[in-house]
């Protein structure tokens, strides 16, 4: 597959686990290798409708949902967002999430795999947004991460589609590091922001960056074997 494991997407799969107030269905956009289903189904969160483009790592979390103990919980679907029609059973969702492709000009990749990944190709963040307003229940949640700097063109965004934005962490690597990562929560309600959190991976230690932060560690600790 394109991409793996990183640990940013994981910070962004305990969080929403944390934070989201949704527990029924959910439809994971752009699954990978399902790394975001997996935590939030370990969380009790599901059943999860997780969608994936990419033939081998369609293959790969289908693999990964099969060996898991809550394979039960977990549906994988070999198709592109864009052009899925939804069963009727389930005609919306009262949680989605999302991990896309981030990259619009960046230098490609000549792996297809992780072009599909990394870069806008497939999935804009405008195609996500209308996405998400047709399947997102009235009272529903949707996640997503996306780079710091494309979150204030991401409010905006939202907002043509009917979304609101009501909760936003931002994080970055270190604390000498800029900002890196935003994790974004948008519902159909308007107005009521709950909170913004700032916070970092890794923090200072007699000026040797190589220790966790306590706030990383709070939210990885069920995820991680080791921290």
């Amino acid at each position: 597959a394109g991409m793996r494991i990183t640990t940013d997407a994981c910070l962004f799969g305990a969080y929403v686990a944390r934070h989201t107030t949704k527990r029924g269905a959910c439809l994971d956009v752009g699954a990978g290798t399902g790394l975001l289903s997996l935590m939030l189904a370990q969380r009790g969160i599901g059943p999860i409708t997780a969608l994936e483009l990419h033939p081998k790592a369609a293959e790969e979390a289908a693999a990964n949902f099969e060996q898991s103990p809550w394979s039960h919980m977990l549906h994988l679907i070999p198709a592109d967002a864009r052009y899925w029609n939804v069963p009727e059973s389930h005609q919306a969702f009262p949680l989605i999430i999302s991990n896309p492709p981030f990259f619009t000009s960046a230098l490609r990749s000549p792996d297809a795999a992780k072009r599909t990944a990394m870069h806008q190709e497939s999935l804009t963040f405008d195609a996500l947004f209308a996405i998400t307003a047709k399947y997102l229940q009235k009272d529903g949640q949707f996640w997503v991460l996306i780079p710091y700097n494309e979150a204030v063109h991401m409010e905006y965004l939202a907002l043509t589609h009917g979304l609101y934005l009501k909760q936003r962490l931002d994080f970055a690597e270190l604390p000498d590091r800029p900002w890196l990562r935003s994790v974004m929560c948008f519902d159909k309600v308007s107005g009521g922001f709950i909170k913004k959190e700032q916070w970092y991976i890794k923090e200072a230690v007699s000026t040797i960056y190589s220790n966790y932060s306590k706030a990383f560690k709070s939210y990885l600790a069920d995820f991680y074997l080791e921290l």
